[in-house]
């Protein structure tokens, strides 16, 4: 997972109001940004309005300063609100927004087979990007509720530290975030996941507690949940394009996800439908 899908995360549990700046975006995502090459834009400055931020030369500095060593990405983070107050919340607005880099992707995987995407079409890809985006957000929400209530239950039981006792629906999400893919560097590490970890319960052990054994993995639970969604998925791809999706087909597109390719796979197969039905 890149750091613009933990971003991602971020925005849910902001909107639920409950969103902890520090324990999302300052220890998840400064853990998953490995490589600050300025042409590859990994801060995503180019993507923060007003668009002339990524050629500001304080801001050019601050990049620098990370890349040097002289601060660290949460100082970074910081510092650049100081300067251009509110350019974090514009991020936050845009998560889950369809940008042309997203839209290319969606386009590159259509033309190579053959099919010529249209400019006005693009709209309709930006919005299959940003339905895969609310899949996402409802399948992170099925799941941390029941997370939350099993760990609360193993710590009034003294099978885990008392932190536990108090968890809330929003730390569970990133703990489950943080057991799918936990930071590659030891000091961004957080105490609940090492817990988890040191108690020996892993994801899998997770996906059992929480579903009181339903399943085994993440991706059990993924599919199962996609399953139901698919008359929604029909739905909403019907109102986008004006076609009349079938459900038999968008079912048939979107069996066996896993948690690294779902987003990816629910877009390009509503945009793979929409030139089937359309040609």
């Amino acid at each position: 997972m890149n750091y613009i899908d933990l971003l991602k995360l971020a925005g849910i549990f902001d909107k639920q109001q409950n969103f902890r700046l520090s324990d999302r975006i300052f220890k998840i995502v400064k853990a998953q940004v490995d490589d600050f090459n300025l042409d590859e834009d990994p801060l995503g400055i180019s993507d923060i309005k007003p668009s002339g931020m990524k050629d500001d030369p304080v801001v050019a500095q601050l990049r620098q300063m990370v890349m040097s060593g002289q601060i660290t990405e949460q100082q970074f983070w910081i510092m650049l609100e100081k300067h251009k107050p509110g350019s974090f919340q514009n991020m936050l607005q845009n998560v889950g927004k369809a940008g042309d880099y997203d839209v290319d992707k969606i386009q590159s995987n259509i033309s190579a087979q053959g099919i010529k995407v249209a400019p006005k079409e693009r709209d309709i890809l930006a919005q299959f990007y940003e339905l895969s985006n609310d899949v996402f957000v409802d399948f992170i929400d099925s799941l941390q509720s029941n997370f939350a209530s099993s760990l609360r239950t193993l710590a009034r039981q003294n099978q885990l530290p008392e932190m536990f006792n108090e968890i809330n629906d929003h730390r569970a999400g990133n703990l489950l975030m943080e057991l799918h893919e936990p930071s590659t560097k030891e000091e961004f590490l957080t105490r609940e996941y090492l817990e988890l970890r040191a108690h020996g319960i892993s994801l899998d052990d997770a996906v059992a507690m929480g579903s009181a054994g339903d399943y085994e993995n993440i991706n059990e639970v993924l599919n199962a949940f996609i399953e139901k969604m698919i008359p929604s998925f029909t739905s909403q791809a019907s109102r986008i394009t004006g076609l009349r999706y079938q459900e038999d087909d968008v079912a048939r597109k979107l069996s066996g996800l896993t948690m690294n390719d779902m987003n990816e796979r629910i877009e390009n197969a509503l945009a793979e439908l929409y030139y089937i039905y359309k040609g």
